[in-house]
């Protein structure tokens, strides 16, 4: 009982709304995730790739929320470090999360629908392969876009850590209930509308052996094969590069030096999912519209 109360003091004075959001869908983004994995173990049984390092990382979670607590325990006392125990859990948790249900989402029991994504960008006059031909004419473009594709990871990682040496807690907050929304969303429409991403559709010399494999574990999961695709991404509608790119570009508003080389550098890793072949126009209209949704939501939240 005093456990309970000692509890209840602790959010009631240093948990704020923001934080609450946040671990609410900490929380919304496990049951999701628990629900498909018990929904595929009990009833579809399709095989997914698991990338088998959640469960050892749960550990590291436990200390982690003691980061959490301690951070909004500090907060009047040491702000700069308040901020940095408590963007480190939360970073933490919300990767583990999403990275989680990333695999659950594989094993949907649903048609791809990669036609009609195929209509719609020829509605708008895109032709993928044809501009995949284009940018491989182009070496030094095509090196650099390829350079600037991949360094999302990379993105992902420096551009929270700057945010928390800068002791932006509610830049950071919008992060992390940007992302978090978005990620919840976007993975929900791709399970109920996947794709096999645009290399299982067309036919080119410049697809890379990663995209190949993004489409070949797509089909072994739902031809209950043996999953050999390692590589490659696995959630191509919407494109989730052009989710964070849109997000991380927006935090970065919080200083014009920080600002501008973000959104140059971000402009052109969106064009490169498309020039590279990676997504489908709509693929990347559509991240763009839920990232925008997704801002438009956090900074509700905090006002």
């Amino acid at each position: 009982m005093q456990t309970k109360q000692s509890i209840q003091l602790f959010f009631t004075r240093y948990v704020t709304f923001p934080d609450r959001v946040i671990l609410t869908l900490l929380l919304i983004g496990a049951s999701i995730t628990a629900t498909l994995n018990a929904l595929n173990y009990f009833y579809w049984q399709l095989p997914a790739s698991n990338w088998g390092y959640e469960l050892p990382l749960l550990g590291v979670g436990a200390v982690m929320i003691f980061f959490i607590a301690w951070g909004m325990y500090v907060k009047d006392i040491s702000p700069r470090g308040s901020t940095a125990l408590w963007g480190c859990g939360f970073y933490f948790w919300s990767f583990l999360i999403t990275t989680a249900m990333t695999q659950s989402v594989q094993a949907t029991p649903f048609s791809p629908i990669d036609a009609q994504l195929v209509k719609a960008d020829a509605w708008f006059g895109v032709d993928l392969p044809m501009l995949m031909a284009w940018t491989h004419a182009h070496p030094f473009l095509h090196h650099w876009l390829t350079k600037i594709y991949y360094s999302m990871v990379t993105e992902l990682l420096l551009i929270p850590i700057i945010l928390i040496c800068l002791n932006a807690r509610r830049t950071l907050s919008i992060f992390f209930i940007a992302i978090l929304t978005s990620f919840f969303v976007g993975a929900l429409i791709y399970y109920f509308f996947p794709t096999m991403a645009p290399s299982g559709i067309f036919h080119s010399p410049y697809f890379t052996k990663a995209q190949y494999h993004t489409s070949d574990a797509f089909f072994q999961v739902h031809h209950h094969l043996k999953i050999t695709a390692s590589d490659g991404g696995l959630v191509a509608f919407p494109s989730f590069h052009v989710i964070w790119a849109s997000i991380l570009t927006y935090c970065c508003r919080i200083k014009k030096y920080f600002f501008y080389p973000a959104l140059i550098f971000n402009t052109l890793l969106i064009l490169a999912t498309l020039l590279l072949g990676w997504h489908y126009l709509m693929d990347v209209l559509t991240g763009i519209a839920l990232a925008m949704i997704a801002i438009y939501i956090a900074e509700t939240i905090l006002k």
